[in-house]
């Protein structure tokens, strides 16, 4: 699943944030079928629970807004990649590791 991302007027964890906000407020509203936005939230709210932002937005200053870079969310295999600008990337956990669809804080990540 790819989540493309608008960085032209705000940073990533707002867009993020604006993202998942929407996706709920669909999904309560009943205008976008809940199988159409099940994987989107969990994939969101995962990056809200567990990105290192601030590291985030430090090693690639695209992501701090006000940029017209291409920038998605991937998710692939369980894992949540970014993509920015053609360029893949992991993105850096709070506890220092990629995200995993698995690790979503309330059961074992494998590895860690």
């Amino acid at each position: 699943m790819i989540i493309d991302l608008d960085l032209s007027q705000h940073c990533i964890e707002t867009e993020i944030r604006r993202l998942y906000n929407r996706a709920v407020s669909d999904l309560l509203n009943k205008k976008t079928p809940v199988d159409a936005l099940a994987a989107t939230i969990e994939s969101l709210r995962i990056c809200l629970e567990q990105v290192d932002f601030a590291a985030l937005r430090g090693a690639h200053s695209a992501l701090a807004g006000g940029t017209q870079s291409q920038v998605q969310l991937l998710t692939r295999n369980g894992e949540i990649r970014l993509v920015i600008d053609h360029r893949e990337t992991l993105l850096p956990a709070r506890d220092a590791g990629p995200i995993n669809m698995s690790c979503d804080g309330r059961t074992p990540c494998p590895g860690r």
